[in-house]
């Protein structure tokens, strides 16, 4: 799922109410497609959360990742690569210092 992610454009993230009732941005795909092209509306929430539950696990299960949904934020056609939350904080410290040491100097 994270690969599915680091690959998507931001073109390919929907918002769709039709995984758990509330709006929700995703990887867009055959099932949220074939929601969206039949012009039924999502139940409300928790009831459409419920009736996706099994079939979101058994995708799961299944290994069938392409068909399940995949949560992600409008910056992901942003992300180019997995990387550690250690390794990410690490970089972000560093450039922060390099700023602050370059601001001693104004």
């Amino acid at each position: 799922l994270k690969d599915q992610i680091v690959a998507a454009s931001t073109g390919d993230m929907r918002i769709s109410p039709y995984w758990t009732g509330k709006t929700v941005r995703a990887v867009q795909n055959d099932v949220s497609k074939a929601w969206a092209e039949s012009g039924l509306p999502a139940l409300p929430t928790p009831h459409q959360r419920v009736l996706m539950e099994d079939f979101k696990e058994a995708a799961m299960a299944a290994g069938r990742f392409e068909i399940t949904m995949n949560a992600g934020g409008q910056g992901a056609g942003m992300i180019t690569q997995r990387r550690p939350a250690a390794e990410i904080f690490a970089d972000l410290v560093e450039s922060t210092r390099a700023t602050l040491d370059r601001m001693k100097g104004l």
